[in-house]
């Protein structure tokens, strides 16, 4: 699984209206966005409803609206098919994607992955950790989600890097994600501004900020315990992050390239061996970054 707490866009696009956003979550879904509720309303009513709560106690500049994203491996959507669908055995169906489901299938299972957002967005409530001021649940933030079964290879995946793939071809198999548009404002009597991007910190014995990390391992023992699923040590985030941490040790040294990476407008610099880090996967992350507009490479001049 892979899950982010909010998509970063370099455009700030989220200090302001959040119509396009909404707009392009929306584009596969005639315009219908799931709430807390499991209701679902129109595009124009969510766009009302998450910038007529953002009004006021936020700066010009600063986040209005968050956008987190939910997004299951090939077999995490197989397990859902699974349970949602009561089959003994996928195998014998041959299901491989939305396309071997029929309609009545994919409105039962598109049903299951409504239920796990809503347990994800109360996940993301929980973890604010300000029950004391009344954001306890997912029916105290202000959120609307869509459903999608389709993604693209772009330009940074290594498919589209070693030529196997176009970018903008559609990628195989079961890839279902969910969009969320969140308020930055929160439900309570309060309305407190409430950040997914805020770093936890402790002060005086209580969490303050979103422990992320902490976020990431909850979704997943979520789902884990939604599905009885079990989850391969390696498909882990714990797994992941070690794996990680080793690869960024043994790729990074102190010569030949500098990088600047731009964050929050602040320059943080590093220097890494540009063909060492080649040969790691994190050389894919970075490239990542610098097709975004993010990262700048510097050849050393001495």
């Amino acid at each position: 699984m892979y899950v982010i707490p909010s998509l970063v866009s370099r455009k700030k696009d989220n200090t302001g209206s959040s119509e396009s956003y909404v707009n392009y979550i929306t584009k596969n879904t005639n315009g219908k966005l799931f709430n807390a509720d499991r209701e679902f309303l129109s595009s124009e009513e969510a766009i009302q409803l998450i910038d007529k709560n953002s009004r006021g106690q936020i700066a010009n500049g600063e986040s209005r609206w968050y956008s987190p994203t939910y997004s299951f491996s090939h077999e995490e959507c197989l397990a859902v098919v699974k349970k949602s669908l009561k089959f003994g055995t996928i195998e014998s169906r041959k299901i491989k994607s939305i396309e071997d489901l029929d309609k009545d299938e994919i409105k039962k299972y598109e049903n299951s992955i409504m239920e796990l957002a809503i347990l994800f967005q109360r996940n993301m409530a929980e973890n604010f950790n300000k029950s004391d001021i009344g954001i306890k649940n997912e029916k105290d933030i202000l959120w609307f989600g869509t459903i999608e079964h389709t993604r693209e290879f772009k330009g940074y995946d290594r498919e589209v890097q070693n030529m196997e793939k176009k970018s903008g071809q559609i990628k195989t198999g079961f890839n279902s994600h969910i969009h969320i548009v969140q308020s930055r404002k929160g439900l309570n009597e309060k309305k407190s501004k409430l950040s997914p991007m805020a770093s936890a910190r402790e002060r005086t014995k209580q969490n303050i900020g979103f422990d992320r990390n902490k976020f990431f391992n909850t979704i997943e023992q979520t789902f884990d315990n939604y599905l009885t699923y079990n989850r391969p040590l390696n498909k882990t985030f714990e797994h992941y992050k070690f794996e990680k941490k080793k690869k960024v040790k043994k790729s990074i040294t102190q010569e030949n390239v500098k990088i600047r990476y731009n964050y929050k407008d602040k320059f943080i610099e590093k220097h890494l061996a540009i063909e060492e880090l080649k040969k790691s996967n994190c050389y894919t992350y970075f490239l990542n970054l610098h097709q975004r507009g993010r990262l700048s490479v510097i050849k050393k001049t001495d």
